[in-house]
Formats: C-alpha cells, sequence, structure tokens
C-alpha cells in the first residue's frame, strides 16, 4: 500500500473512532460528572456537538480528501481535545467515551501532521485559539454549573425543610436522594456508607428515598443542627464534615 493512501486509511480510522466516541458519549453522559456539569450548564448533551462535528468532518474527508479545510477542522478538534483532556485530568474525571474520542482526533491530526508537514506551520493555527476557546468556554460552563447546582440544592434542602422532620439531639439524619441506574449510588451504597456507619454509628440515622425529575444523583441532605445539602458523590471528608456540622452538640 503506497505511503499517501495509507496515511488516508489512518486519518479517516481516526475520524470515524472520534465519532463513535462521540456517540458513545451520548449514552454513557449519565455515569460521567463532567458530561453532566455541562449538561445542567447548557441544558443539552454536548456530545450531539461532536455526532454532528465529525459527521460532517468525515463525510467532507470522504469527499475531497486532506483539503484546507479539513485539514483546519482536524487541527481545530486536536487543539479542542488537547484541553479538553487536560481539563479531565484537572478534575479528576474519568470518561472513556471522551477519551477515545480525543484518541481518535489525536490520531488523524497525527496522521495528517506527517502527510502535509511542509506545509503545518501554515495549518497549525487552530490549535492554539481552540485551546484558548475551549479553556473560555470551560471556565463559563463551570461558572454556570456551580450556580445551577446551588440553585437545586437550595432548593432541594427547602423541600425537604418544608416536611419538618424532627432530628434528636445530637443525631445526624442523612436523605439519600438515588436512582437504580446509577453507578454513583451503588458506589456510595458499596464503599461510603459502610464507612459512614462504622465512623458515626447510632448517631447516624439514613434514609433513602428515590429522587425524581433532572435531580443529579446521589444527593444528599444532611438534618440536623444545621441543615445542608450536596448534589453528586463528594469525597468522603466533605460528607463527613457535612454530618459533623448536623450532630454538633456531641463534638464539644
Amino acid at each position: 500500500m503506497q505511503p499517501e493512501r495509507r496515511s488516508q486509511n489512518i486519518t479517516f480510522g481516526g475520524l470515524l473512532l472520534a465519532l463513535a466516541g462521540s456517540v458513545w458519549a451520548i449514552w454513557a453522559g449519565p455515569g460521567c460528572a463532567g458530561c453532566q456539569q455541562a449538561k445542567a450548564a447548557f441544558g443539552w448533551n454536548i456530545a450531539w456537538l461532536g455526532v454532528v462535528y465529525y459527521t460532517l468532518l468525515t463525510a467532507w474527508f470522504w469527499q475531497s480528501g486532506l483539503s484546507r479545510w479539513v485539514i483546519g477542522g482536524l487541527m481545530a478538534a486536536v487543539g479542542t481535545h488537547l484541553e479538553l483532556v487536560y481539563l479531565l485530568w484537572r478534575e479528576e474525571i474519568f470518561c472513556p467515551a471522551c477519551l477515545v474520542t480525543a484518541v481518535g482526533a489525536f490520531v488523524a491530526g497525527i496522521s495528517v501532521w506527517r502527510s502535509v508537514a511542509n506545509n503545518f506551520n501554515n495549518l497549525i493555527w487552530p490549535l492554539p485559539v481552540l485551546a484558548l476557546l475551549t479553556l473560555t468556554a470551560f471556565n463559563l460552563q463551570q461558572r454556570a454549573a456551580s450556580a445551577e447546582q446551588q440553585r437545586q440544592t437550595d432548593a432541594l434542602v427547602a423541600s425537604v425543610l418544608a416536611e419538618k422532620i424532627s432530628v434528636p439531639e445530637g443525631q445526624a439524619r442523612l436523605l439519600v436522594y438515588s436512582r437504580p441506574d446509577c453507578k454513583f449510588c451503588r458506589l456510595f451504597d458499596e464503599e461510603t456508607l459502610p464507612q459512614l456507619q462504622r465512623d458515626l454509628g447510632t448517631n447516624l440515622v439514613v434514609e433513602r428515598r428515590t429522587a425524581t425529575g433532572t435531580l443529579p444523583t446521589p444527593a444528599f441532605v444532611a438534618l440536623g443542627r444545621e441543615n445542608l445539602g450536596c448534589l453528586g458523590l463528594p469525597e468522603y471528608a466533605h460528607l463527613t464534615n457535612l454530618l459533623h456540622r448536623a450532630r454538633a452538640p456531641l463534638l464539644r
């Protein structure tokens, strides 16, 4: 097989892998904290953007080969995914679908670089530009997601307080909202809850509830001297801090 033909096949394979990763992300989104934050901020699953983008780019490559627009589109994708992979690493989020999409973009990008190395300097400009735009968009999304999460937390705590649940002095009542298909809920049940029960013993009362609507899961409300809420599975130290604040009288 001629080197040019081999390079085109590798580029095409990378684009298909990126497209497959984007399609996977649509279904993997409920199990990915990063995808859930993005969905909360934008109101829709941004994996659909990847599906549309890589479908058009793959079709364009199939029709016209390595045109300037195809190469520019690939370099933009590489720059975007470099930034996204860094952000996933920084936030300690593991999203297999996101990583598969990134690997596909990197494979296609490296193949293109090998094919057009002599003119690459004229085509590399989308990398820093898209990386900067992605970082800006992510920071804006993080702010929006944080505000939305706080709004949902406040609404959840307010709805529980309206029930006027009484909690004995020195105890903390932990309301756990979950769904059967939530893997982080299962992780809480298997790892976090047994440790909480060992550490707090009879001072902790756990009540199970089924989450409704768009409430992220698992979600927690700690009732006691203070009434505090938390969405998503937090670090163990953060959850125990909420419970200790709720049962503060016994810690004097």
